[in-house]
């Protein structure tokens, strides 16, 4: 694994800990109309001083019974974007991509949208 690939491991572990850290403060649910926001969690100085990336968007996507958050971050490394999806049962599933990979999936979701008119 690069040196590149252990960091966003890493920044991934340390942003699943701060989001079940609030989640449990909070008493939030997957259920529950509650926000995510990874800003919400630092603020954008200290998440830079923590060496956590910037985010620079971010939405929640609501499907069923499970929440989507897409989210574009930057890092020291460059922009990457973070899909992530919580079932009702709680449990976190997440994909990144790093900005030059981005283009592809725009791709490949423009043509299933196609498929779906």
């Amino acid at each position: 694994m690069t040196i590149e690939g252990k960091e966003k491991e890493n920044i991934e572990v340390v942003e699943n800990l701060q989001i079940e850290k609030a989640q449990q403060s909070d008493g939030l649910d997957v259920g529950q109309d509650d926000d995510y926001s990874s800003n919400d969690l630092t603020d954008i100085s200290q998440r830079s001083e923590q060496g956590l990336p910037e985010e620079i968007y971010s939405k929640k996507i609501r499907a069923r019974s499970r929440v989507f958050f897409v989210d574009l971050k930057k890092s020291g490394y460059g922009k990457f974007l973070k899909i992530s999806e919580k079932s009702r049962g709680g449990k976190k599933t997440t994909v990144i991509m790093d900005q030059e990979d981005i283009p592809q999936l725009i791709e490949a979701l423009e043509e299933v949208k196609q498929l779906l008119d």
